[in-house]
């Protein structure tokens, strides 16, 4: 069953009928089909009716359980620093444009895969510098789609889900299963690795935790701290002991349900379930 829910739905349901892509200062679509969230998609566009066909012909199409949200220009989606699985991006806009959105995005993300939309071909050189995954020409064609987003959800099953980490002035891609832990303190956020390296990022502590929150192995156990279950060595029921001997003590005013999420994930696990 497929249904639509808004952020923030600034207009009407008789509006919304005419039109899935209504602009408003920030994302204002999100398409979600029932399940666990597989796929975060991005269309950015200026032309109204385009975003509002795209939007209906991924819906359509997606075999797969996705976020769809809807930007109405390379600023707005730039500003939203959400890290997106694949990002449909329209070449000419007003303002800013898509190479050079794209080109932004690549400062900070690496990962994603991006689909430009062009009415002509004569841009695919000036795009291929950010690596761009595929191509749609407009009108869009409902089966040149189909295998686009075909071969996409295949790349996105088949690689390392990576976090983007900014230190520095550069930003360092990590691998997600290589996290043994996140620590904030000193007012800087360190990324505990399990080669026993420890990154120090500038980035808030919540930023990672939003690109980790689909990670069932990933636990919260205190204020500024996460955990990779996949790497306690030990515990007591009142302190983590990780296998690089980092010891992060459970917030004792959640400490049942933290208790009972752990050992929840370590009897899965041995099952064979997570």
């Amino acid at each position: 069953m497929k249904s639509v829910r808004f952020a923030k739905p600034p207009f009407s349901l008789r509006e919304f009928g005419s039109c899935l892509a209504i602009y408003c200062d920030i994302l204002i679509v999100k398409c979600v089909m029932g399940g666990e969230v597989r796929m975060r998609i991005a269309i950015v566009d200026d032309e109204r009716q385009d975003c509002a066909t795209l939007s209906e012909m991924l819906a359509e199409r997606l075999s797969q359980t996705a976020f769809i949200d809807v930007y109405d220009s390379g600023n707005h989606f730039l500003d939203s620093e959400v890290h997106y699985d694949l990002v449909f991006l329209d070449i000419v806009m007003d303002g800013l444009d898509g190479i050079e959105t794209a080109r932004r995005l690549r400062e900070w993300d690496m990962g994603c895969l991006i689909v430009f939309l062009t009415s002509s071909s004569e841009y695919a050189w000036d795009a291929f510098p950010v690596h761009p995954f595929d191509y749609l020409l407009k009108p869009i064609d409902k089966a040149r789609l189909a295998r686009v987003l075909d071969e996409a959800e295949r790349a996105v099953q088949r690689r390392e889900r990576t976090l983007s980490l900014k230190v520095g002035r550069q930003v360092e891609l990590v691998n997600v299963s290589a996290v043994s832990y996140v620590n904030a303190r000193d007012h800087y956020v360190y990324v505990g690795l399990t080669d026993g390296r420890e990154i120090k990022c500038y980035m808030p502590f919540g930023e990672i935790q939003t690109m980790l929150g689909e990670e069932v192995r990933f636990l919260a156990c205190n204020r500024g701290v996460l955990i990779n279950m996949d790497e306690v060595r030990s515990f007591d029921g009142k302190c983590f002991v990780m296998n690089g001997a980092q010891r992060f003590p459970i917030r004792l005013s959640e400490k049942m349900p933290i208790r009972e999420r752990f050992y929840q994930y370590i009897f899965r696990k041995t099952r064979g379930v997570e």
